[in-house]
């Protein structure tokens, strides 16, 4: 590996660095390296401007190629053919027809703070990635990819869909473009210095991306896919999160909220049909709760080590019941794309006690 690095003062433009490396491997498998360069300027303490390129060629693995196949825990998936979700096993392990993917990312960011006592900040990042023959999971099933690649479908004698093989494979090319935000504080609460004081505080964090293209070609022969207007499986244009952290000194409590944007699943690659499933938005939130009863003081040997006293906790997963729901584009009810069918366990409770000696 070779790297190096370049900085300096600008007066009142403020600091900037520059950093560049590249690799180079090589064994059984094949050769790999790549190379990369990176800008970072600092204007004012803080305000942060970076930007990046990188370039790679990276060598399979032993495990990706050669690790034995297995049939993986039963999933549920949409079956264009037969009209309705059903239950699969995925085929899963290694593929020995593996070959090096190429990978060309450019990434810009823009990030400022802490202001405030609060330490307010945020920041924002565009990524581009563009891969060939990268490796990737095979995509949800579809009446023209079963079609292209007939051996990853398995079907029973009543023609329902009981097994997919997903194992990894080569995509020719792909593109992705992704806008990533986020925002975060922490608000101490109480005033004083004292250390149990300190402790207490609000945290926040505000997280979203959104992604601005997700294209693939399989294969040379197969026609281009949009994943975002519902191509080779679709793919939720928005993710959007919110954690919120309080600590109270002897007690915490974490929230966490996570919403994934409703998005579309084409039967046929470029037009929107009746037939085409429309995944509703999905929003979950997780709650947790911990409390640390007073601490007792050790009586064995150890020169007054203090224990941590009991602890109890309440974790609840899924608050609300949240659960998978999907339509056709004409409205139709989806056969097999029921609440219990998608998610059979929703909203789950946890009580638990500890106490360490």
């Amino acid at each position: 590996m070779r790297s190096g690095q370049a900085e300096g003062a600008f007066g009142g433009f403020g600091d900037l660095s520059m950093s560049f490396g590249w690799t180079a491997s090589g064994g059984d498998a094949g050769r790999g390296g790549g190379g990369a360069v990176a800008l970072d300027w600092q204007p004012e303490r803080r305000l942060r401007l970076s930007a990046s390129r990188s370039r790679s060629l990276s060598i399979v693995s032993d495990q990706q190629r050669f690790e034995p196949t297995y049939f993986g825990t039963p999933v549920r998936v949409y079956d264009f053919v037969t009209g309705e979700a059903v239950e699969v096993s995925p085929l899963l392990g290694g593929n020995p027809d593996l070959r090096s993917p190429e990978l060309d990312q450019q990434t810009f960011s823009l990030s400022a703070g802490p202001f405030t006592r609060w330490r307010l900040q945020g920041g924002m990042t565009y990524q581009k990635t563009r891969g060939a023959a990268e490796i990737g999971a095979f995509p949800g099933p579809t009446p023209e990819l079963e079609a292209a690649f007939p051996q990853r479908f398995m079907r029973g004698p009543d023609g329902r869909l009981v097994s997919v093989d997903q194992r990894q494979f080569n995509i020719d090319t792909s593109v992705v473009e992704v806008l990533t935000t986020n925002f975060s504080l922490r608000a101490p609460l109480g005033g004083g210095g004292s250390r149990a004081v300190s402790q207490k505080a609000l945290r926040l964090s505000l997280n979203h991306s959104l992604q601005l293209r997700n294209e693939t070609s399989l294969h040379a022969s197969l026609p281009h896919m949009d994943r975002l207007a519902g191509d080779g499986g679709g793919q939720p244009r928005q993710q959007f999160s919110l954690l919120v952290d309080l600590a109270g000194g002897a007690w915490d409590a974490n929230a966490a909220v996570r919403r994934g944007s409703a998005y579309r699943l084409r039967r046929v690659s470029g037009k929107d049909g009746a037939d085409d499933l429309m995944v509703s938005a999905l929003v979950v939130a997780d709650l947790r709760f911990r409390l640390q009863l007073a601490r007792t003081a050790s009586t064995g040997g150890g020169g007054g080590r203090r224990g941590s006293g009991l602890e109890l906790e309440l974790e609840i997963s899924n608050l609300f019941d949240a659960r998978p729901s999907a339509r056709l584009a004409d409205g139709r009810r989806v056969a097999g794309y029921g609440r219990d069918e998608q998610d059979p366990v929703g909203r789950t409770l946890r009580i638990g006690m500890r106490q360490r000696f």
